[in-house]
């Protein structure tokens, strides 16, 4: 389970980092760091790239939520959700746990291990995400 999640942050990573996503490209640069076929499609299935929605329905962020969130921290989100990695039900649920933390405006690196955390919570591979809740309060 731990190298999954170590696989999910990378291509998290990946997405963040490239305008555009090609599967084959995560799936080469996972090969390229060491892991195997097994661990590669397990991650690949978690995050859902099949899913992709040609059509997707726009969500239109609150004041609240464009005052908490970093203007990229939005583009973040919206770029996962227009590739079919989260849906607007696993959206919510994201925002919903990063506007009860407390602080600063929350940037793309805050949020990254929240959103693979609550991934892996809706595929039943994950629990409790509070321990990281705590660390965005901080």
């Amino acid at each position: 389970m731990e190298k999954i999640v170590i696989a999910l942050n990378l291509i998290i990573d990946y997405i963040e980092s490239e305008k555009f996503i090609n599967q084959n490209e995560i799936e080469n640069m996972l090969y390229d760091v060491g892991f195997d076929d097994h661990e590669i499609r397990q991650a690949l299935s978690i995050l859902d790239f099949e899913s992709f929605n040609t059509n997707p329905i726009f969500r239109v962020f609150t004041k609240k939520e464009m005052n908490k969130l970093s203007e990229k921290s939005l583009q973040f989100i919206q770029k996962l959700y227009l590739y079919g990695i989260l849906d607007l039900d696993t959206i919510e649920e994201i925002l919903e746990k990063l506007m009860g933390s407390k602080g600063n405006k929350i940037q793309v690196e805050h949020i990254k291990q929240l959103i693979v955390l609550t991934i892996l919570e809706k595929k039943n591979f994950f629990e409790d995400e509070t321990i990281l809740l705590e660390e965005l309060s901080e």
